[in-house]
């Protein structure tokens, strides 16, 4: 224990030793707890008396971890500055958008620069028949006091305002074309009768009686669908963003559609007279049976060999159900026979049915009986049938049956369309604006008929543009896009600097 106490006793004596030596220079202090304490209470009070700012700000930094001395010396090398330099944020360089903007403007601004000359013109016009008129007034009233007999007429004569029709009929020097001057007579005359307060004023039917007297049958036809497919509940005001508004306009191009062929139908049946025989009593059923007859079918081969007074029944159902015709398209089923009797329940069924769809159950029978049967058949319009019945495989196009015609798919394709399975209406939309708007061509008839396939999909903003930038159709798709806008169905963006 002695041992272990002096060596203790060593081990202290080095260390004081080695702390001479180091400190060798500076002289011992030897305190005791109390004067240390003492020590400290003193050099705090005279801190608090001096008011030394400075340690007190060191004692609040310390704690929160900053360093007093090295911030102080930041701020002497701010304080230092005498000038400073703005430094410019650097932006992302967007080259698409700027290109896109830069094209936007291009096409906007001469068309705003000719508006406002347009509106700057019409206000000169407007103002030089004022002030003739009250020359003219000015001159009578003169004329009046210098030396008329029996008293002083002082009755104004009612303001004439200048004949804008003169810019239509080619008496200004802004003359326009066969087109535009047919389209702007309706557009006066529609004027005229909005400030007379006449009743059902429609800017739509007057653009519709322009377009007639151009004697052109395609623009007279696309016409007729944007009329068709802007009235009732499609009509003024409606929204179409709505999913009643879908299926309504669902149905009506259907509509369109089916009324269209049936157009056709007629019209080839009675161009070929003496091959079809119309005798007895004219019906539908004849009428549609001799088209059959004279009509070249698309695909021969593979066709299923049920034939209904000699020709093939599944085009037969087929051209019915083309032409809206479903009565036919029964009566043929039920004189096919029993193999088309599962076919005549839903045919009836669809018939009975006032949204022209079988019910959900019916449906999803059709798919499954597609599915395990009627996909491999080699008959083509047995398939279509189907698919445009239950609304079976959407992704098939029908190449067989419709080949390249845009209103024959976009009939199966509108028959297919569901709120709540694989094509919807956007997506139908999508399908369209992807396979039209990559195939239409600058021809015109190719453009007013990508321009109906958008149309007939509820895409008018679409077939709009698309229409303007076709060489000749520019006109007819500014005053559809102002038959639109009367009737508040043309969506428009909020600024002009905006997409289009």
């Amino acid at each position: 224990m002695d041992a272990g106490f002096e060596s203790l006793l060593q081990a202290a004596n080095q260390l004081t030793a080695e702390v001479d030596s180091m400190h060798g220079e500076l002289p011992r202090v030897e305190r005791n707890l109390k004067q240390i304490l003492e020590a400290g209470k003193d050099l705090w009070a005279h801190s608090v008396q001096e008011g030394n700012q400075d340690v007190q700000a060191s004692i609040l930094l310390g704690a929160k971890g900053y360093d007093l001395p090295k911030v102080a010396s930041k701020l002497e090398v701010l304080k230092s500055a005498k000038t400073y330099e703005t430094i410019t944020p650097a932006k992302d360089l967007d080259v698409e958008a700027f290109l896109k903007n830069e094209i936007e403007n291009a096409i906007l601004a001469p068309i705003e620069e000719l508006r406002e000359s347009m509106y700057k013109r019409l206000e000169n016009e407007v103002w030089d028949s004022i002030y003739t008129e009250w020359e003219e007034q000015k001159q009578r009233l003169l004329a009046g006091v210098r030396g008329a007999k029996g008293g002083l007429d002082v009755s104004l004569q009612p303001l004439r305002i200048p004949d804008l029709r003169k810019w239509v009929t080619g008496q200004s020097s802004g003359t326009l074309g066969s087109e535009e001057s047919a389209y702007a007579k309706e557009v006066c005359d529609y004027v005229d009768e909005i400030l007379a307060k006449s009743l059902n004023v429609s800017l739509l039917n007057h653009l519709i009686a322009g377009a007639k007297t151009l004697k052109n049958k395609a623009l007279e036809d696309v016409w007729s669908m944007v009329s068709f497919l802007t009235e009732g509940p499609l009509g003024e005001g409606a929204d179409r963003g709505n999913p009643n508004y879908h299926r309504t306009f669902v149905l009506q191009a259907r509509k369109f559609l089916e009324e269209r062929y049936w157009s056709h139908i007629q019209f080839v049946v009675e161009r070929n007279l003496t091959v079809t025989s119309l005798g007895g009593v004219p019906s539908h059923y004849s009428l549609l049976l001799n088209y059959m007859k004279v009509a070249s079918l698309d695909v021969t081969e593979g066709l299923e060999d049920i034939r209904v007074e000699g020709v093939y029944a599944w085009p037969f159902i087929y051209i019915c159900l083309r032409a809206g015709h479903i009565p036919v398209a029964i009566e043929v089923a039920n004189t096919a026979g029993p193999a088309l009797s599962e076919l005549k329940n839903l045919l009836m069924e669809l018939q009975s049915r006032n949204d022209h769809e079988i019910s959900p159950s019916s449906e999803t029978m059709a798919q499954l009986q597609y599915r395990r049967s009627i996909r491999t058949s080699t008959d083509p319009y047995k398939k279509a049938v189907w698919c445009s019945l239950g609304a079976c495989d959407p992704s098939d196009d029908h190449r067989e049956v419709t080949g390249s015609r845009m209103e024959d798919i976009l009939w199966i394709k509108l028959c297919q369309v569901r709120p709540n399975q694989q094509l919807t209406f956007p997506a139908l939309q999508d399908f369209v604006y992807s396979k039209f708007g990559e195939e239409c061509h600058q021809e015109v008839e190719s453009a007013l008929t990508c321009f109906a396939a958008f149309f007939l999909t509820g895409q008018f903003e679409a077939g709009l543009n698309h229409v303007f930038h076709s060489p000749g159709l520019s006109t007819h798709a500014v005053h559809i896009a102002l038959a639109l806008h009367e009737i508040k169905l043309l969506r428009l963006p909020s600024d002009i600097q905006l997409p289009l």
